[in-house]
C-alpha cells in the first residue's frame, strides 16, 4: 500500500507541475488589456528599398573586367535619387570651361614669383604625373577585380558602366568632385615639399594634363580621323574597350603600357 500511495503522490505532482506551467505560459502569451498593463508592439522590420535602380544591379553582375563585353546603347541610371543620379554625371564642356581657367590662374600666380623657365619646367612636370597617375587609377584601381554584391555596384559606378554604355557622354568626363579631389590629394602630399607658387605650378600642369586627357578619351570615343598620333591613341584605347580590356590602360599616354607590361590574353581553344 504504501509504495501504490508513493506513485499516486508522484503522479499527482507531476500532473500538478504540468498544470502550473500551461497556465504560466498562458498567463505570458495573454494580451494585457487591463489598465496598466503594457503591452509592447510587435516590430516587424520592413525591408529598405534600394537606392541603385534595377537596370544598375543587374548590370553589376556583368563581368566588364574579364573580357570585352557587348557595349550598349545610350545610358544607364544608377540611382533612384536624381540628386545622387546627378552627382554621377558631368557635362562634357565642362573640363575646359573650368579647369582650363583654373590651371591658367594657378599658373599666373606662379609665374609671378618664379621665373618663367623655372615655372614651365615644373609645369611640364606636373602634366607628366597626370599621365603616370591617370595610368595608375585606371589599371589598379578601376579595373580592380570587385568582391561580392556591394564591390560589383561600387565598380559599376567607378568605372564599369563606361565599359557598358561606352557611348554615354554625360559619364565620359570625370565629375567635379572627383577630379576635385583627386587635385586635393595630390597637392596635399606635395604641399610639405614645395612651396605655394611651386605648388601652383606642378598642379597647373596636372589640371591640363587632365583636361589633354579628357580631350583625347573624347575623340576616341566620338571622333574620326584627324592625326597619326590621335589615330593611334584610338585604337589603342577601344581595343581596351572590345577586345581586352586587360590590357592597353594608358589613354593619354600609352607610352605606360610598354613601362608595365600587362600579360596577354590566352584565348582558348
Amino acid at each position: 500500500m504504501g509504495g501504490s500511495n508513493d506513485a499516486v503522490t508522484s503522479t499527482e505532482a507531476t500532473a500538478f507541475s504540468i498544470a502550473v506551467d500551461l497556465a504560466f505560459s498562458a498567463w505570458v502569451t495573454k494580451p494585457r488589456t487591463q489598465p496598466g498593463c503594457y503591452v509592447p508592439p510587435v516590430v516587424r522590420s520592413e525591408p529598405r528599398p534600394s537606392p541603385f535602380t534595377s537596370e544598375a544591379l543587374g548590370a553589376a553582375q556583368e563581368p566588364w573586367e574579364a573580357g570585352a563585353v557587348r557595349a550598349r546603347p545610350g545610358g544607364l541610371r544608377v540611382f533612384r535619387s536624381r540628386v545622387l543620379e546627378a552627382l554621377t554625371r558631368s557635362p562634357a564642356p565642362w573640363p575646359y570651361v573650368v579647369g582650363l581657367p583654373a590651371a591658367a590662374a594657378a599658373f599666373a600666380h606662379a609665374v609671378s614669383d618664379l621665373p618663367l623657365v623655372s615655372a614651365v619646367l615644373v609645369f611640364v612636370a606636373g602634366a607628366a604625373c597626370w599621365t603616370l597617375v591617370e595610368y595608375v587609377m585606371h589599371r589598379w584601381w578601376f579595373h580592380s577585380v570587385p568582391r561580392g554584391h556591394a564591390g560589383r555596384v561600387m565598380s559599376l559606378i567607378v568605372h564599369g558602366h563606361h565599359h557598358l554604355y561606352p557611348s554615354d557622354r554625360s559619364r565620359l568626363a570625370a565629375t567635379p568632385w572627383q577630379i576635385g579631389g583627386l587635385v586635393a590629394v595630390v597637392g596635399g602630399l606635395l604641399a610639405p615639399w614645395l612651396s605655394g607658387p611651386w605648388l601652383a605650378a606642378f598642379l597647373s600642369g596636372f589640371v591640363v594634363g587632365w583636361v589633354g586627357y579628357e580631350a583625347l578619351h573624347y575623340a576616341a570615343h566620338h571622333g574620326s580621323g584627324g592625326p597619326a598620333l590621335l589615330r593611334v591613341i584610338r585604337r589603342h584605347h577601344l581595343a581596351h574597350h572590345f577586345r581586352d580590356p586587360r590590357r592597353g590602360f594608358g589613354i593619354s599616354s600609352p607610352t605606360w603600357d610598354r613601362v608595365f607590361p600587362s600579360p596577354r590574353r590566352r584565348d582558348r581553344g
